[in-house]
């Protein structure tokens, strides 16, 4: 059987564990007379059936129903087990006299980290007449101990986010002074350049930006566009061209927008790698071509344009109305896979993840748990969060 483990996000600890675990409920194995006072909605730190509790001592609660009016609890008995069948072999508090009925501490042996534990409870109310016993609840355990948590450190490989936007132009159309002021429209730009008929790119990337948006297409291709938000020129997008580009003629042609009167301009770097060849910069400059026409078939490689004009080069990057403005965009959230073979037949499995920054687990191509902005944030050099499917609980990483 073949299993994959899909995407994350910043860094994350992922350990997956295998327990065999029952699946009844706990079963009475004695009644008693008949009372109005019952104990349901059992819950063990603050949470019923939890998945991942790492504290040593649980605390449990309850709530309490009757249809007595007044009625109230005297005394309370609480039994873990760890099985169903077998009340009360981990703890049994015996008969507590206390009205308390949330946050009872338990006080049984330690308890075993990655472990599932059964429990009930029973009532006494004021008449010191016994109810009958809850029905029975369940609660797991993560790590008790921090050592027994395996796992590295994985992520994205750190990148620096820088601009690399230097030695290009702010171009436009050939009219008037578009670092001063240009008509509000859309102009049309287009870069032929050739690779090598043997040429293997190994790396591709182009970072580029617009005042005030543009589209790409690369190759007769849209291969993305700018933020639709107000002052996008003011992040630069980087775009990985590595699969996009081929031995031969390439062309890269650009939708870019003036929305309103002002100051209009592109720049943009594409920065190529070969193997077994220098690398090669293709900046925006005088060598584009420009249009202020819609033309049919204008992103295409094979389109024709020798009518068109050469672009105007406003100004240089970092100065003109823009100087050094623009910021490099953060990085995407990175994606990470592990692919594994389950060798037995699997009774059932809990992933425990510990991430300094939110996360998406995926198993085999479908989400596991429902949490969105998991795990909560938290002082990340002090404390992490050690997360199961459908639960959160926070420790103090070392």
């Amino acid at each position: 059987m073949r299993s994959r483990v899909v995407r994350a996000s910043a860094l994350l600890v992922v350990m997956l564990t295998v327990p065999v675990l029952g699946t009844a409920p706990v079963t009475a194995d004695e009644s008693t007379g008949a009372t109005r006072l019952e104990a349901g909605r059992l819950t063990v730190e603050h949470q019923e059936d939890p998945l991942g509790i790492d504290v040593a001592a649980p605390r449990f609660g309850w709530v309490l129903s009757s249809d007595m009016p007044g009625a109230r609890q005297s005394a309370y008995q609480v039994q873990v087990s760890s099985t169903p069948n077998r009340a009360g072999d981990v703890w049994d508090s015996g008969r507590v006299s206390s009205a308390t009925s949330f946050d009872v501490t338990y006080a049984g042996a330690d308890l075993r980290s990655r472990a599932r534990y059964y429990w009930r409870v029973r009532v006494w109310d004021a008449g010191r007449r016994a109810s009958a016993w809850s029905e029975g609840a369940w609660f797991e355990t993560a790590f008790l101990d921090g050592d027994d948590f395996h796992g590295d450190w994985i992520g994205a490989r750190a990148e620096p986010v820088t601009t690399s936007l230097q030695g290009a132009s702010w171009i436009w159309h050939p009219q008037g002074n578009p670092a001063d002021s240009a008509p509000a429209g859309t102009r049309y730009f287009r870069r032929t350049f050739d690779l090598p008929a043997d040429a293997q790119v190994t790396a591709a990337h182009l970072q580029l930006t617009a005042d005030d948006n543009f589209v790409l297409h690369v190759n007769g291709k849209q291969t993305t566009q700018s933020p639709q938000v107000n002052d996008s020129w003011r992040t630069a997008v980087d775009v990985d061209l590595t699969a996009g580009l081929r031995p031969g003629r390439n062309v890269i042609a650009i939708q870019a927008t003036n929305a309103q009167p002002g100051p209009a301009g592109l720049v943009g770097k594409l920065h190529v790698e070969t193997s077994g060849a220098d690398p090669i910069d293709i900046v925006t400059d005088t060598a584009w071509q420009s249009s202020d026409l819609d033309a049919t078939g204008w992103q295409q490689p094979d389109f024709d344009d020798s009518a068109w004009p050469a672009a105007l080069v406003a100004a240089a990057y970092g100065s003109g109305p823009w100087g050094n403005q623009v910021t490099a965009a953060t990085p995407p959230e990175p994606l990470l896979r592990k692919d594994f073979t389950a060798k037995k037949r699997i009774r059932s499995a809990r992933a425990h993840i510990v991430g300094l920054g939110y996360y998406k687990l995926y198993l085999n191509g479908r989400r596991v748990g429902d949490h969105e902005l998991d795990p909560a944030f938290t002082v990340y050099d002090k404390t992490g969060t050690t997360a199961t499917p459908g639960r959160s609980r926070t420790t103090t990483s070392p």
